[in-house]
């Protein structure tokens, strides 16, 4: 490689040995390849490719560092000095030099009256001298201004030193630096690049925005104000920018604009021509500097002097504009060129490489053929970067190097928070690149070195301590912080990390020392997150550490606690998303090693705002297994508590007090009350099918509807016992129901059929239960909706009136009263249902799965965008039509709604209110009555425990089911797995559809959904029940006990299973 000058050299900057200026670029006699070069007012100096350095040119202010008794150095010197360090980048200013050696150590030396050379004292330095204060860093980068310096460090930091006066050292104060001091303006930023120009600099982050700062007289920040700037301002006209370069009072930039193409920007002073675009006036906004018409060209650097600028493209061409006079264009003639003009070369080869000092310029040139050989020597800055990383990593992976090379580059990478968030590619402006992290940790991982591993596994310890102990002190997180933490997180080791004290903990303690904005803020970055990633790292990942935890400690420590608290804040963001299932947040250890019963004493015996440890904080924490044994437990002791009390009464006479509700009756029963029109609510004879008021017609059975005599329920001081009639079934149940107090319904519940001989071991309940909510949903009574389409039912709006109130209070209280017994009921509403049972308020976005068409066309309503106004469009009012039982009412959502429109600037109103009132307003009466029933019955703390999803699974059971599952769980009696006729069976039950596998289900155990738990709970027995073609089989669903006959053919059998799960109503005594 050759290095060619050109422009002035009457300060023997040129290096040819004379006083003279070269208008074309001549040849500099250098022994030894040239790696680097830089140009400073009047000396420049050369980097060669063994590490040493030459210098030459003036020398006045000892800026070429090497004795001599004159001011200047005519021809190229190796610096001595040096000799014993090798030298990886070189800088010039206007009379001092920096260098940075081996390990990212920088020397200084020359003109240092403001601190420039960082030594700290306004003096002159002869020689090469380390700068002290950056010992402990390691620079990548180094440049130098006329009275300032900029360092970059290999996190990405920035350091600068020197004059103050014009903000050029972007410290945000007017005080010379005599010592290096970190620009904390930058702190967000991972820099890539630094630039000085006379008075003011330059950097550029990874992100492609580039800052500026400092003197601003003619607009060389390109802020679009002539006005000093002490701490680095984005430039708004600069994006996707790849290089950057300050002249005196000028500054360029190029910016990506696609696989070929490159645009040159420039702005700041123009009286020279220097900014390129064909005029001499200053600019201070960026503007396009134009290097050939009519296309663009991949630009690789530009550099820029006092006057003059040049831009070196990727195909080795040099365009140089600006101020000639000195020959500092190299076009060969002396003259000042207002757009760019390419510089002709004489000699064969490829320029790889070009700087430019005040008024000169130099330039590397590599023979042709060896261009890719000779880039490769050039040097590029060792920024820690992913990909540095994967360099090395991939290098252990070829057997190219030790494993003790990687783990020195991990160190680095993970020495600091600003290492790490370079390498992780963290910054303030753009989004986390979940995919890049990853990337990094994968290719750590797979090198499957345990060197590599346990370097990774201290290097995000001490990340995590970092950022603790940086949080801790500032109390608040900003968005690095935020980010940086997710990074932690990310990485795949961490759940291994279960000691106290280690990185999960000290994840969880910044989450918790939080503020509520800070809070806000994380979560809103969480809930960006890839699914996957939220729930590998963040929920699974937490969890295996809590559950090693618990499994080494057997104790809630300090650090459990946080784990779990950092779970409750996972789980809250989890229910706005909706991005996992419940079970995802699930610690097996936790739901099998706790004692649950003591643990739930805790939590119910916790009063007012003191809050008590206990895993029933953290519900989600327990599979949904555990959480209804808690649940059925709590029923239990409010059950023996029942039958305690009536013990005590009734052997002893004992009066035991207890709350008025507790011995009052539901609902007191007045008589017949004739039928109410659900209509218009009025009351009509017995006899009557059509309403005397409104002629609404009705069918017999309806609720209330009564006929004969009144039942109420049989006293007994063991059991809750309700004798009713099967043709009268809805009459005769909640007669009982409205006759019983809260205390009778707490004892188990006993049925008998009128006539019928069932002795009720439970599968009598279960029919009971069966038939009766059956009869109470039935669309035509008018309580309850049913949605073909979504095969849910809902309130039906016109039961919103208090005469409603009674029934809806005692179909709230059949319901509790069926999961009180551990009956399973076939109720299909929708999950907002459950929530609002469970006290939660339904919103818009539960409106979806309630009411789908609906949804989706409010949805509609809001994605609106077209030219013609939502009111001429949609023409809709702030009122709603209400079916009510054939008819139609209007509503108005707001007063006066009638008469207002539905607009684009009022929509989201409507949809709120339109929501509001299908889901809550409309139903209010009747919802809160089932609620109250409900709660009389199967209410307390315990069933909070629930979500609501869960909720529905208690209650009607689990609705998908793998019969597959029941098979393998299946127990037989007189039967075993392998006999013909089970054979038989189990595959006649394969072939069933899915619906008459319900049947099937229904018809040995009394509902045709899987329990809670799985078919594993259901302890579901085959019991062989004598041979012959001719019976049929029968059922105990008090014991889940099917009863099968031994048949001679698999057809037979298939006959037989149809007939009985196709006509299963009634029960015999078996």
């Amino acid at each position: 490689m050759t290095l060619y000058s050109w422009g002035s050299g009457d300060l023997y900057q040129l290096g040819t040995g004379e006083q003279t200026n070269s208008f074309t670029p001549h040849e500099i006699d250098i022994q030894g390849g040239i790696a680097q070069c830089a140009a400073g007012l009047g000396h420049s100096v050369a980097l060669l490719r063994d590490g040493e350095v030459a210098v030459w040119g003036l020398s006045e202010s000892h800026q070429c560092g090497v004795p001599s008794k004159e001011e200047s150095v005519p021809r190229p010197t190796i610096m001595e000095a040096l000799s014993t360090k090798r030298i990886s980048w070189v800088a010039c200013g206007e009379a001092h030099t920096a260098v940075i050696a081996e390990g990212g150590v920088v020397l200084a030396w020359g003109e240092s009256q403001f601190g420039q050379c960082g030594h700290g004292a306004a003096d002159t330095f002869t020689s090469p001298k380390v700068v002290k204060a950056l010992r402990r860093t390691c620079a990548v980068r180094v440049a130098c201004g006329a009275y300032h310096t900029l360092v970059q460090h290999d996190d990405g930091a920035v350091s600068s030193m020197g004059m103050g006066k014009w903000g050029a050292t972007g410290l945000n104060s007017s005080e010379d630096a005599l010592v290096p001091k970190e620009v904390d303006a930058l702190s967000s930023n991972v820099v890539v690049q630094v630039e000085c120009g006379e008075l003011h600099s330059a950097v550029l982050c990874s992100n492609g925005r580039m800052y500026t700062f400092g003197r601003n007289k003619h607009g060389q920040l390109g802020v679009g104000k002539q006005e000093l700037v002490t701490t680095p301002r984005m430039v708004e006209g600069i994006a996707h920018c790849t290089a950057i370069a300050c002249g005196s009072s000028h500054t360029l930039a190029v910016c990506d604009e696609g696989e070929e193409e490159s645009s040159v920007h420039a702005f700041g002073l123009g009286t020279s021509g220097q900014l390129g675009y064909g005029g001499a006036q200053d600019k201070l906004e960026p503007v396009e500097v134009v290097l050939e018409e009519g296309r663009r060209m991949k630009v690789r650097k530009v550099v820029a002097g006092a006057e003059h600028s040049a831009a070196l493209t990727a195909d080795g061409k040099i365009y140089t504009w600006g101020e000639g006079g000195l020959g500092q264009l190299g076009c060969g003639r002396a003259e000042q060129c207002l757009r760019p003009t390419r510089v002709e070369w004489k000699m064969e080869g490829d320029v790889i490489d070009v700087v430019s000092g005040r008024h000169h310029n130099m330039a590397i040139v590599v023979q042709q053929g060896d261009y890719t050989k000779a880039r490769s020597a050039v040097f590029v800055p060792n920024l820690v970067t992913a990909t540095y990383v994967h360099d090395v990593a991939h290098e252990l992976q070829q057997q190219c190097c030790v494993p003790a090379k990687v783990c020195k580059a991990m160190e680095r990478c993970l020495f600091s928070l600003r290492a790490f968030m370079t390498v992780c590619g963290v910054d303030a402006t753009s989004e986390y690149d979940a995919e890049r992290v990853a990337n990094l940790y994968n290719t750590l991982l797979q090198t499957y070195n345990e060197e590599v591993v346990a370097c990774l596994y201290g290097g995000i310890q001490r990340v995590a301590e970092l950022l603790w102990e940086r949080v801790s002190t500032s109390k608040k997180m900003d968005v690095i912080d935020r980010r940086l933490l997710i990074a932690i997180v990310q990485c795949p080791v961490i759940s291994r990390m279960i000691g106290a004290g280690q990185a999960p903990h000290k994840v969880c303690s910044i989450i918790g020392m939080g503020s509520e904005v800070d809070k806000a803020e994380l979560k809103k970055e969480i809930a960006r997150l890839p699914r996957e990633l939220f729930a590998t790292r963040f929920v699974r990942g937490l969890i295996e550490v809590l559950d090693g935890m618990l499994e080494k400690s057997r104790v809630a420590t300090e650090e459990v606690i946080q784990l779990l608290d950092t779970l409750l804040y996972l789980h809250d963001i989890n229910k706005e998303t909706g991005a996992l299932d419940e079970m995802q947040f699930c610690s097996d250890f936790v739901s099998k090693h706790v004692n649950i019963e003591q643990d739930y004493a805790i939590w119910r015996s916790q009063q007012g705002g003191k809050r008590v440890f206990c895993f029933c904080n953290y519900p989600f924490i327990f599979h949904l297994d555990t959480k209804v044994y808690i649940v059925k437990r709590s029923m239990q002791e409010r059950m023996e508590e029942a039958l305690r009390t009536s013990f005590l009464e009734l052997a002893f006479g004992m009066h035991m007090p207890s709350p008025a509700e507790s011995t009052t009756a539901l609902l007191p029963l007045k008589g017949p009350r004739g039928w109410q029109c659900p209509l218009c609510t009025s009351i009509n004879p017995l006899e009557g099918i059509t309403c005397q008021r409104c002629s609404y017609s009705r069918d017999k059975g309806i609720i209330g509807a009564y006929q004969g005599d009144r039942r109420t329920f049989v006293p007994h001081p063991k059991r809750l016992i309700f004798k009713v009639r099967r043709e009268l079934l809805v009459q005769d149940a909640l007669d009982c129901l409205a006759s019983c107090t809260a205390r009778d319904l707490q004892k188990p519940l006993y049925v008998v059929f009128d006539n019928e001989e069932g002795v009720d071991e439970g599968g009598v309940v279960k029919e009971f239960f069966q038939i009766l909510v059956d009869a109470v949903f039935a669309p035509q009574y008018g309580m309850f909706s049913y949605d073909e389409e979504t095969r849910l039912h809902w309130i039906h709006p016109a039961s919103n009136d208090p005469s409603y109130e009674p029934d809806f209070f005692l179909i709230g209280a059949l319901v509790g009263l069926a999961v009180y017994n551990g009956v399973l009921v076939d109720i299909r509403f929708p999950q907002v249902f459950y929530k609002k049972l469970l006290g939660g308020k339904a919103e818009l976005e539960d409106l979806s799965t309630a009411m789908p068409r609906i949804a989706d066309s409010l949805q509609s309503l809001l994605e609106y965008d077209g030219e013609v106004a939502v009111e001429d469009v949609f023409c809709l009012n702030f009122e709603v039509t209400v079916p009510i039982l054939g008819s139609t009412q209007q509503v108005e959502l707001v007063e006066g709604g009638k008469e207002k429109m539905v607009t684009k600037e009022n929509r989201r109103e409507y949809v709120q209110l339109y929501a509001n009132y299908l889901l809550n307003a409309s139903i209010d009466l009747p919802f809160t009555a089932f609620h109250r029933g409900f709660d009389v019955v199967a209410g307390g703390k315990a069933i909070h425990l629930l979500t609501p999803k869960e909720l529905e699974a208690y209650i009607c059971g689990q609705p998908k089911f793998d019969m597959r599952v029941l098979e393998r769980s299946t127990r037989y009696s007189d039967y075993t797995a392998t006999s013909q006729t089970v054979v038989w069976f189990w595959e006649a039950v394969h072939s069933m559809t899915f619906e008459n596998q319900k049947k099937l289900l229904r018809f040995v155990t009394g509902n045709d959904r899987s329990p809670v738990g799985g078919f594993e709970r259901l302890n579901f027995v085959i019991q062989k029940d004598g041979r012959g073609d001719e019976r049929v089989p029968t059922s105990h669903t008090c014991f889940n006990t099917l009863l099968l006959p031994e048949y001679t053919t698999k057809a037979v059998l298939e006959q037989k299973l149809y007939i009985a799960i196709e006509h299963s109503s009634g029960f015999g005594l078996i």
